[in-house]
């Protein structure tokens, strides 16, 4: 399982895109291949991607055996998801630690002429959670070219997800990805495409708006770090201190909320107290807990 130095996030949508604003929100595709299996297949030329908030979902449809994958990668070039559907069975990859178990590179963009190349390689499963599951092998090759991919002015866009700086590269997650509940707070879930998850834990219904500082010891209304092991396929907490500033926290339904604000941490391991890692700058922008 290699392991993927720029890697780009993926993430399942259906084919039919009603969210798309405007026929400038869609990519045109130029010339590109698709191997399933290690069999080439003909594209359809109904293919598409797709660019929203945030992210792009490139949509491919195989034009015989109408099987279609869906790659989802974000604009800071963080891999999402990678998937196939067929008569609404749907694989995809593991979605831990992703970029380590599945190859995602993009060339940089060319800004003059709103292109990017990207190349992907790896295996999705029947239940992603279980790699022993029944697998399906994927590659490609895609040039994408729109406008809409050209960077202009440094710095995110706060818009609905999760932003951070970890070590010189932009960390995004766009959902929560799971979570539990306990003693009357709730953990939720935040990953990339890297080793590391992020652990909201809140209550709604308690969580007052304003600074939040924690340190290691705290359980309550506080992000942790944790760091996935590639070992025992589990996420171990690391040693976190820092601070969350929620600024909003407003109730659209009656058992939920949204919650945007910003956040520090630094995180230590606690088995090597020299291996630290730095979450700057961080945003939390309507985040569904």
């Amino acid at each position: 399982m290699k392991k993927v130095t720029l890697l780009l996030m993926i993430v399942y949508a259906a084919l039919s895109c009603s969210s798309c604003n405007s026929e400038e929100d869609v990519i045109p595709i130029l010339p590109n291949t698709l191997v399933i299996d290690g069999i080439p297949v003909e594209i359809q030329e109904r293919s598409k991607a797709f660019y929203y908030e945030n992210y792009i979902e490139l949509y491919i449809r195989e034009l015989n055996l109408e099987r279609t994958v869906i790659i989802t990668f974000d604009k800071y070039g963080n891999f999402i998801s990678a998937g196939i559907d067929k008569d609404f069975q749907y694989s995809e990859n593991y979605p831990y630690f992703s970029s380590n178990y599945f190859d995602f590179k993009m060339t940089p963009i060319t800004i003059a002429a709103g292109k990017c190349v990207i190349d992907f390689s790896g295996t999705v499963y029947e239940n992603k959670y279980d790699m022993n599951s029944t697998p399906i092998t994927l590659s490609g090759h895609f040039s994408l070219q729109s406008a809409v991919l050209q960077q202009g002015a440094e710095g995110f866009l706060y818009e609905q997800g999760l932003f951070a700086n970890v070590a010189g590269k932009k960390w995004f997650s766009p959902y929560k990805v799971g979570g539990n509940y306990n003693s009357g707070y709730y953990n939720f879930f935040y990953v990339s495409d890297d080793e590391f998850r992020l652990v909201f834990n809140v209550n709604g219904d308690v969580t007052p708006t304003g600074q939040h500082n924690f340190t290691a010891s705290t359980i309550h209304d506080c992000i942790k770090v944790e760091k996935f092991n590639t070992t025992n396929l589990t996420y171990e907490p690391w040693e976190t201190e820092g601070y969350m500033n929620i600024t909003d926290l407003y109730q659209p339904y009656e058992d939920g909320y949204f919650i945007s604000g910003s956040f520090s941490l630094t995180a230590r391991n606690p088995n090597n107290p020299a291996e630290i890692i730095h979450f700057k700058n961080g945003v939390f922008n309507s985040l569904d807990i």
